[in-house]
């Protein structure tokens, strides 16, 4: 977790009062995890990925892991967010990119930055039609997208504590 974010849950803790320790709640901040920071999930991977540096994290991993060339990419991004940068950094690893809208009023949309779209809906299924044994899907761009994926295409059972 970033260290701001830390700070903020830190914070938010100690304004509830809980009957609680700062050492089991630095106990607790240590153990929290977040669905959609290098998520893994089968061939799956769910990654946020909603800023230029967020975006070359999680290139560098996927070379890093030899997936360059074997990644089918979901791609959803909101339109005030450094669009160009998310797609220079990760769109180079995949071998195809299936754009979507995310699910928000500030989403970007899919038709003005990629050539294949789809629905959130149809989008993982589209991915997993067009992967090969050997090919990872990787869902990113913004964590609306990963939750617009889960939530309406066929994962919505799987991943209930997300929804």
């Amino acid at each position: 977790m970033q260290a701001e974010n830390v700070r903020l849950v830190w914070q938010i803790l100690a304004q509830l009062d809980l009957p609680t320790t700062p050492e089991k709640r630095q106990f607790g901040l240590s153990q929290a995890t977040l669905f959609g920071r290098l998520t893994v999930t089968g061939q799956v991977i769910y990654d946020g990925a909603h800023n230029p540096a967020g975006a070359q994290q999680l290139a560098n991993e996927l070379d890093r892991w030899g997936l360059r060339g074997h990644v089918i990419l979901i791609l959803g991004m909101l339109a005030d967010k450094d669009t160009t940068a998310i797609q220079a950094a990760l769109t180079p690893l995949a071998r195809q990119v299936i754009g979507v809208t995310a699910d928000n009023q500030r989403a970007m949309l899919a038709a003005d930055f990629a050539q294949q779209t789809a629905t959130l809906g149809e989008a993982m299924t589209q991915a997993k039609q067009r992967a090969t044994a050997t090919d990872w899907i990787v869902v990113a761009g913004s964590f609306y997208t990963i939750k617009g994926v889960i939530t309406h295409g066929d994962l919505a059972s799987e991943h209930d504590a997300f929804i």
